[in-house]
């Protein structure tokens, strides 16, 4: 299961955040910012895995993604 994380700008287009993977060690974060680096280590929720950065729920928007 992923998730995408993006961020409307005040044009109107989107920035991608990062992505929530689940696997079998449980959560994860990899963001799609230059700056930050992937979560080093799996937690059991989505929201527990998410840096604040990401302003989750209030400044970001999420939607479920498949993969592949």
């Amino acid at each position: 299961m992923t998730y995408r994380f993006t961020r409307r700008l005040n044009d109107g287009s989107t920035y991608v955040l990062g992505h929530a993977v689940r696997n079998e060690a449980g959560w994860r974060f990899l963001p799609n910012v230059a700056s930050r680096k992937p979560s080093r280590k799996a937690h059991k929720t989505m929201q527990a895995c998410l840096p604040r950065w990401v302003g989750y729920p209030d400044h970001c928007e999420s939607e479920e993604v498949s993969r592949g």
